[in-house]
């Protein structure tokens, strides 16, 4: 689990950094376990580029037996 949602932040970490973000941290990252989301991780990041902050939402979809990230989505929080 630990390496599944670690792969998760580095695909959004990724994800941020070819937007111009050089920094990014995590608010919360929460695994979804329920009926019709197995295998999902989703929580809040701030991105950060030059003076300019910004929030963040994302999910992705991680096979947890072998800590592949099948889809990553993120999207700006206003």
């Amino acid at each position: 689990m630990a390496r599944a949602i670690r792969v998760c932040q580095e695909s959004v970490t990724n994800r941020l950094n070819r937007n111009g973000y050089e920094y990014v941290s995590f608010e919360r990252t929460m695994p979804a376990d329920n009926p019709g989301r197995h295998d999902w991780i989703s929580g809040a990041a701030i991105g950060r580029r030059g003076f300019d902050t910004s929030w963040f939402s994302f999910s992705c979809s991680v096979d947890f037996s072998s800590g592949r990230v099948r889809f990553v989505d993120v999207h700006r929080r206003y």
